[in-house]
């Protein structure tokens, strides 16, 4: 398997809050390299908050989002931790860590409106960290002398690179980060630029955030984000008794609507789960989950105006079991 080049994570740590009823939810985002480094973040907010009524949280560790945990901290299951955590999935972030804390205003939020409330609070968080993208890099050290410069400096000053240094002693010699992904034909580049008269040194590929010229990532998601879907779901959120299913649709912005169900029931009650759905009573299509927990996430089309579901698994001992029809709908 090539080795992944690229990956999202968080710029830094940071915070944003707003007031839903009355109580006062914060979102605080951060880069985590570690599980380590995830929980010791977890503890500082909570040593921080430790009068909160709840600190829920969720980190996602590892470019191939080995280690993913979550936690309600209190709040009805499957209220808190799980929409966090599905946030954060469907931004693509990895290597980082969510905590949102809440100081209870008075007046009860209910499943649906909870779960609304912590997909908002992971959402300001993520937005308040900032989402970058993580780029394998190597460092080169390139030198010329200085009748060679002036035609190298003219084409890095358009190339996909960062100048680190230059340094102006009895030759020119300056220091650049590149992308793995263009380092062969940077190298091709240079060579022709320089008539081959440019030694140059690569050091060992590291992980560096490395912004490229005339690319920006995170406003064109927060366009999205602002563009919001001013109708609503009215069933936006249903709870069954199949496995303790809970059924939300995630509403980020008009393009970014997410179906997202979970089981709260475990591997001891079925061996496998499936999930069938429709969209405006379009073709069906069908998603299956052989291992704990069992979740399923569907893109929702900003023009659609229902979705209609259908659970099946097969239980421990062989049977399968059905939970019948249901929807989330504007209507």
């Amino acid at each position: 398997m090539p080795a992944q080049l690229s990956y999202k994570t968080l710029r830094e740590e940071n915070s944003a809050e707003f007031i839903i009823n009355k109580s006062r939810f914060i979102g605080y985002g951060c880069p985590c390299e570690t599980e380590e480094e995830a929980l010791a973040f977890l503890a500082r907010i909570r040593q921080k908050h430790k009068d909160a009524t709840h600190n829920c949280y969720a980190y996602i560790i590892g470019l191939n989002s080995g280690i993913m945990r979550y936690s309600d901290d209190g709040e009805p299951g499957g209220t808190a931790g799980m929409p966090i955590i599905e946030v954060m999935k469907a931004r693509g972030v990895v290597n980082c860590a969510v905590v949102v804390t809440r100081y209870f205003g008075g007046i009860l939020l209910g499943a649906g409106g909870l779960v609304r409330a912590y997909a908002q609070g992971s959402k300001t968080a993520l937005d308040a960290a900032g989402v970058v993208v993580m780029e394998k890099s190597a460092r080169q050290l390139i030198e010329v002398d200085y009748s060679t410069w002036q035609r190298l400096e003219y084409f890095l000053r358009s190339a996909p690179v960062i100048i680190e240094h230059t340094e102006f002693g009895a030759s020119v010699v300056c220091t650049l980060m590149v992308r793995v992904r263009d380092e062969e034909i940077l190298l091709a580049d240079i060579t022709r630029v320089t008539d081959g008269k440019a030694d140059i040194e690569v050091s060992p590929e590291g992980i560096t955030a490395l912004i490229v010229r005339g690319v920006d990532i995170r406003p064109r998601f927060q366009q999205q984000q602002t563009d919001r879907d001013t109708e609503g779901w009215r069933h936006d959120y249903g709870e069954l008794e199949f496995g303790r299913a809970r059924a939300m649709l995630l509403n980020l912005g008009r393009k970014l609507k997410t179906c997202y169900i979970y089981l709260q029931d475990d591997d001891s009650r079925f061996r496998n789960v499936s999930m069938t759905y429709s969209i405006d009573g379009g073709r069906p299509q069908a998603l299956n989950d052989t291992a704990y927990p069992f979740e399923f996430t569907a893109p929702v089309p900003s023009e659609a105006r229902q979705i209609v579901i259908e659970l099946s698994g097969i239980t421990t001992d062989g049977q399968l079991v059905r939970s019948g029809t249901f929807k989330l709908s504007k209507d």
